[in-house]
């Protein structure tokens, strides 16, 4: 059984999400739609490629996924050739959307095939589901990839911001707010331990300073409503407060600044 993954910003109010899923099942027969969320904030390409990249790889190789949305104007791009409705081939799975920044910030710079589909940009993606169901439907049906569309080298490409290090200080951004309130941050393992090298480091976060001799290994190492500071799945630092919500406590918000700094190395 073929999967199909849905990601918008539709929400599940109106009628929209399910006359997509109806118009899938019309065109794939059999098909098996798995949501992925359609609570994206409206135009976030930045949560939505979050969220994608910590999921699609979990399904089978052969999933299509879809990504119903389009992102508002950013400035932190490089103009790509794709742009427009494409398709991507990556590691086994298929993404078909609208190229706005979300398939690079999710797949990076892994090999794929990008195809630019013969749908016009002008079109808002409701009103190109039916064409863009075809497309799914012959993926499914085993059409050849370049009869769908036009081989493109690049897509645009949107980049999220990066830490910065220095000898003593890592300084980072929130990326993601979960549903617990839990703080993602855009820190990762790596860097925390090539600088850290082990060392007590002091958190900072708006007019909040807290002092750690290490980072956490799970939740409950601390007692409720207590910091806590560990690593997530793909590596990036999250900070808690166990059983409570962090973000809102702390006054944390997408964006907002986060710094680490590491004691100074004792001199034999």
């Amino acid at each position: 059984m073929s999967i199909i993954t849905l990601t918008t910003d539709w929400g599940q109010r109106d009628y929209y999400v399910p006359a997509l899923k109806g118009q899938l099942m019309s065109f794939c027969p059999g098909v098996q739609v798995v949501d992925i969320t359609h609570d994206i904030t409206h135009f976030d390409i930045l949560q939505a490629s979050y969220i994608l990249s910590n999921c699609y790889d979990k399904f089978p190789k052969g999933t299509i996924h879809f990504i119903a949305m389009r992102g508002g104007k950013r400035s932190n791009h490089t103009p790509g050739e794709a742009q427009g409705y494409i398709l991507v081939k990556c590691r086994g799975h298929f993404f078909v959307g609208y190229d706005s920044g979300v398939f690079y910030l999710t797949l990076g710079d892994e090999e794929k095939e990008i195809y630019k589909l013969n749908i016009s940009p002008l079109q808002p993606i409701y009103m190109a589901s039916e064409q863009l169901c075809s497309v799914i439907a012959s993926i499914i049906n085993g059409t050849s990839l370049d009869t769908l569309g036009t081989p493109a080298n690049e897509l645009l490409k949107i980049y999220n911001a990066q830490p910065t290090s220095d000898k003593l200080t890592i300084r980072g951004n929130v990326i993601h707010i979960d549903t617990f309130n839990n703080i993602i941050s855009n820190i990762t393992k790596d860097i925390f331990e090539k600088i850290g090298n082990s060392r007590p480091f002091t958190l900072s976060v708006r007019n909040y300073d807290h002092t750690l001799k290490k980072h956490h290994d799970h939740f409950d190492e601390k007692e409720e409503g207590e910091l806590v500071v560990l690593f997530n799945e793909k590596g990036n630092l999250l900070i808690a407060l166990n059983r409570s919500t962090a973000a809102s406590l702390l006054g944390l918000k997408l964006f907002d600044p986060i710094r680490i700094e590491f004691a100074e190395l004792q001199q034999s």
